[in-house]
């Protein structure tokens, strides 16, 4: 096991920006006159992210958190108690408000400054609550600024191009799996690749929630994102359980009965992976409604094997696991197309 790997692009720009966004936030500080100008450095790292919205979305918490911490610690100190276990006993009401409103990402920093008010005597705590109050807002705006000029990255478009990357690796990883299903053989890479492509998709929520705080970033392509988002999500769940299938039905051979039908499916998937471009989430309702349009025809067909072999009663030789994996496989085709035909009638 290594336990050192090279820096990637990625972490690189992060340090960089950081340590831009430290020296300037620290240096505005002392300039303006504020006390413990450390602390907007502390902020500016603290809000420093990969993408414009990511560091907006870091600074609201971080200041609002603050901003409740340090009411609370003040709070506190004019009460005519001290101590130790007061100071402890307010990080712990402090992380537990932090919790109700949802800012865990500000909460431990929120219990140090609580923390640092409470714990340690302080001749005039308002006036180092108010400076503390300052210099966090003033290091996370000059984080966005440095991020906004210093490697900008728009969460709205890494949004775009992971929601494409996603779909277009479900759409052939659903085509990898009926692909072994028929040819009854295992690829341990198919869990594997799932496990992976669901990792992403649930990544792109976040994403989503950070693009929302770009000025312009969203605008009329939020509802058409949110679409994309919730096709990729129906995609997914679709995609794992045909690798569910394909992996229970390695002895499987009822699936043969149906084979060229099965193989226009997964042509028809390939075909379709050619209409999906990050350019097209603009108008996900269009895209959505292409893509049902192309799977249709390869569906019908599908259909209309198994109305023929339900006619000849071909299926009856078969054992049940067999059969059951056969209905599976076609109920999640069709669910897989419907996803797109329930989003395509947006477009009407």
């Amino acid at each position: 096991m290594n336990l050192v790997k090279a820096p990637t692009r990625t972490s690189i720009e992060f340090a960089v920006k950081a340590g831009i966004s430290t020296i300037a936030a620290v240096g505005i500080a002392r300039w303006i006159g504020l006390s413990s100008p450390y602390w907007a450095g502390i902020s500016a790292v603290v809000a420093t992210a990969g993408s414009i919205g990511a560091s907006i979305n870091a600074s609201i918490t971080r200041i609002v958190a603050t901003v409740i911490a340090l009411l609370i610690a003040v709070g506190v100190v004019l009460l005519p108690v001290d101590g130790l276990i007061v100071a402890g006993l307010t990080v712990t009401v402090t992380l537990i408000v932090m919790s109700s409103l949802r800012l865990d990402a500000g909460a431990r920093l929120a219990g140090a400054s609580t923390l640092l008010l409470t714990a340690i005597p302080q001749s005039d705590p308002l006036s180092i609550a108010i400076g503390r109050g300052l210099n966090v807002p003033l290091g996370c705006i000059v984080a966005v600024a440095i991020g906004a000029v210093v490697f900008p990255h728009r969460a709205v478009n890494t949004l775009r191009i992971g929601l494409t990357e996603d779909l277009i690796g479900l759409f052939r990883l659903s085509g990898d799996a009926l692909d072994q299903w028929l040819d009854s053989t295992f690829d341990p890479n198919l869990e594997e690749r799932l496990s992976a492509l669901l990792g992403d998709v649930r990544k792109r929520d976040a994403t989503y929630t950070e693009a929302t705080y770009e000025p312009g970033g969203m605008g009329g392509r939020s509802d058409s994102l949110s679409l994309a988002l919730e096709l990729t999500k129906r995609t997914s769940r679709v995609t794992r359980s045909l690798v569910i299938v394909a992996t229970r039905g390695q002895t499987d051979s009822a699936q043969r009965l149906l084979e060229p039908e099965f193989r226009g499916v997964i042509q028809a998937l390939h075909e379709a992976i050619s209409d999906i471009d990050f350019s097209h989430w603009s108008d996900t309702p269009a895209l959505a409604q292409r893509i049902h349009s192309q799977l249709r025809p390869a569906i019908d067909a599908m259909d209309a094997g198994f109305r023929q072999l339900r006619e000849r009663q071909a299926t009856a030789p078969f054992s049940d696991r067999d059969v059951e994996h056969l209905l599976h496989a076609m109920w999640c085709i069709h669910a897989f197309n419907e996803s797109f035909a329930d989003q395509g009638l947006e477009a009407d």
